[in-house]
């Protein structure tokens, strides 16, 4: 489950984990340009004079992630451990590669929060963890040459 979406906790005995994002902090940002090429078999394909520009943006972040795990039952106090075997497992790294992020290996913070439930008393852990992360967004952007030619006001 995604965190603070509306959700209200079964009252069966099985594992379940919200995943949220605490906080971000970017610590780079970068634009650059770069000729943008047209498309193979398109018009002009041999033809860099008229492709144009691409404006790339890209900016690197490190998330914190918080992913809360509780049960009825003990399995939340039984199989924590498991959720950070998952995070080194290889789907993840794959996962990681396909999305430009790299995960901490050890999270930041693992703490018991059973006590937030009161009487009820869920078997609750949070487990916090850091995330490194780039986006890019490219975007065409017109060379001076596609702008069109100036004309002459001339008052008389």
């Amino acid at each position: 489950m995604v965190y603070n979406q509306r959700f209200h906790i079964p009252e069966d005995d099985r594992l379940y984990i919200t995943v949220g994002v605490a906080g971000v902090r970017p610590f780079a940002s970068n634009s650059t340009f770069a000729a943008r090429r047209p498309r193979a078999g398109s018009a002009g394909a041999g033809s860099d004079r008229h492709a144009g520009f691409e404006e790339r943006q890209s900016i690197n972040v490190q998330e914190t992630i918080s992913i809360n795990l509780f049960s009825a039952n003990t399995d939340a106090r039984l199989r924590n451990h498991e959720v950070i075997m998952a995070l080194g497992s290889v789907r993840a790294q794959q996962a990681c590669e396909e999305h430009s992020m790299h995960i901490a290996p050890l999270p930041s913070t693992f703490n018991d929060v059973s006590e937030v439930e009161g009487t009820a008393r869920l078997n609750r852990f949070s487990i916090t963890i850091n995330v490194l992360r780039a986006y890019e967004k490219k975007t065409a952007r017109d060379y001076y040459d596609k702008f069109p030619q100036p004309q002459p006001d001339i008052n008389q």
